[in-house]
């Protein structure tokens, strides 16, 4: 039996030496990729913590999270700026200069909240939070690992099983699918290769119904403005009804899927 203890250890010490080292990295040279690789590894920290929650019901997990949360939460809302912007540039059939330079702005305002996250209580918070659960995770019971997996799996099933998706249940599923996602990759499951790439593949086609889900999200924000531009709210009401459109259609393409019942993980 694998010795599941050291593979989560030496998995939490990757996550560790690449979350350093690309917030190191300084803000100006901080790109696009690197905010969604910041975020993937703070995803992958908390399915070890999910692990460690699991395992021990004394698992400090909320705690040892409350160190990344605040980090975690800015780069999304950096990310979600990004994602509208480079959705948008490719309606160029719609006139919203002004609008892309608004999110610009919006962009370099919040990136410029990130070096004061960043000062030495942080840094030893984070290190000290790293060295705790790689501790913590070492006196973990590895028996139930496998108890662990077969009860994400389970959440999993119980949505996909009835064939049909609803809107709202898209962004709990994706949640669950990347724990398991990773969670397979950190165990190293060479025997289901082809589950973990079909999986991969369905999290890319959830991916994109949340990419214009929350394009719709921040545009009616925008359209609910009580000051805009009556040029460009007409603009963005048919942007958003385009957008709109592709969400459904992608949502239709998800269901198509599921109510075959072919994919790996219903196995």
């Amino acid at each position: 039996m694998m010795n599941t203890s050291n593979t989560y250890s030496k998995n939490l010490k990757k996550i560790a030496k690449s979350f350093n080292s690309l917030l190191k990295k300084p803000v100006e040279k901080f790109g696009k990729e690197d905010y969604h690789k910041l975020r993937v590894e703070i995803k992958k920290l908390r399915v070890i913590l999910d692990y460690g929650k699991y395992c021990d019901k004394k698992f400090k997990r909320k705690k040892y999270f409350k160190t990344f949360k605040k980090i975690f939460k800015q780069s999304g809302k950096i990310r979600e700026y990004q994602l509208e912007e480079s959705v948008l540039k490719k309606y160029e059939q719609y006139s919203i200069a002004q609008y892309l330079m608004d999110i610009e702005n919006r962009i370099k305002k919040e990136e410029n909240k990130i070096p004061s996250m960043l000062d030495k209580e942080f840094w030893k918070k984070a290190n000290k939070a790293f060295g705790d659960i790689d501790a913590s995770i070492k006196k973990l019971d590895e028996q139930k690992v496998d108890e662990f997996t077969k009860s994400v799996r389970s959440k999993i099933k119980d949505i996909i099983l009835p064939g049909y998706l609803e809107p709202e249940q898209v962004h709990p599923l994706r949640k669950l699918l990347k724990v398991d996602y990773y969670n397979r990759k950190f165990l190293d499951l060479k025997d289901q290769e082809k589950i973990t790439r079909e999986e991969d593949n369905f999290l890319t086609m959830l991916g994109e119904w949340n990419d214009c889900h929350t394009m719709n999200n921040q545009l009616e924000k925008s359209i609910a403005q009580e000051k805009i531009d009556p040029t460009l709210l007409l603009q963005l009401l048919k942007l958003d009804a385009e957008i709109l459109l592709n969400s459904e259609n992608l949502l239709k393409d998800i269901n198509s899927r599921l109510s075959l019942k072919r994919l790996p993980f219903f196995i």
